[in-house]
């Protein structure tokens, strides 16, 4: 048995929060864009880049739509590999609209390799989401990205992005096929996943940068840690931001299906 849950539910936000919004950003607008232009964070020496980045046919990105042409590999602080290869499909940069005159477009090459790389495991969904997403801090960071932008980055694949959770059940013993051949528990493997796509369309995520930005401005040197806390504590009701690592197969997993909105 598997799990798969996919989430993609659009949420008009009224005028009124609209301008709650506008007049919120408007004292601060400046400042992050000024944060955003200072200069770029020297790269770290343990992460580094291999591969040259280039795309198939030629004028793809007007279509959105490109193949890699060469392999892209990403070796982290913890020396573990991270792979898009030759032939995979790309749409660039997965940044919302809304966030483009900030952030970017989707094909600003100042940070796409880390964008590629991150879309490509958001899909594959080889390590978990947690350390997916700080992989693409890394990334961003080892590219010469400012620290304060890529944290801005990280912070908002980490409140709205792809979510995922692996699913385990025991590999003998009731409801398998294979008895367990002596009293030690049985070992428990993958059967699943439950997974959940991104949602920044279901949030006021001009509100959530907006907040965030005021954080790091009121505190300089703020970790990966104290922002992960602070969207914690903003959504206390996040099944994804409770559970840490697999879950169980059964009631486990059906009551944390039940808990996602």
């Amino acid at each position: 048995m598997s799990w798969a849950v996919n989430e993609t539910v659009c949420e008009a936000r009224p005028p009124e929060r609209r301008r709650g919004w506008q007049a919120h950003a408007k004292a601060s607008v400046l400042g992050l864009v000024v944060a955003l232009s200072a200069v770029a964070t020297p790269r770290p020496a343990a992460a580094q880049f291999v591969g040259d980045l280039a795309f198939d046919p030629d004028g793809c990105m007007t279509k959105r739509e490109c193949i890699l042409r060469h392999p892209l590999r990403f070796i982290d602080a913890a020396k573990r590999i991270w792979q898009a290869n030759a032939g995979d499909v790309t749409d660039g940069a997965s940044i919302p609209e809304w966030a483009q005159r900030i952030i970017g477009g989707p094909w600003d090459l100042s940070y796409l390799k880390a964008a590629v790389l991150h879309d490509h495991y958001c899909t594959k969904k080889e390590f978990s989401w947690r350390e997916t997403h700080l992989m693409f801090y890394e990334a961003l960071i080892n590219l010469g990205v400012n620290e304060y932008k890529a944290k801005l980055m990280y912070y908002s694949v980490y409140l709205g992005g792809p979510r995922w959770l692996d699913v385990v059940g025991p590999t003998c013993g009731e409801g398998t096929k294979t008895p367990c051949g002596d009293a030690k528990p049985p070992a428990m493997a993958k059967v699943g996943e439950i997974a959940r796509e991104a949602r920044y369309d279901r949030m006021d995520m001009h509100k959530e940068m907006a907040d965030a930005s005021a954080f790091m401005d009121a505190n300089p040197g703020a970790s990966l840690g104290q922002l992960r806390a602070m969207a914690d504590k903003k959504h206390p009701d996040d099944p994804f931001l409770k559970q840490e690592g697999a879950i169980q197969a059964g009631e486990p997993a059906d009551r944390f299906m039940r808990s996602m909105k």
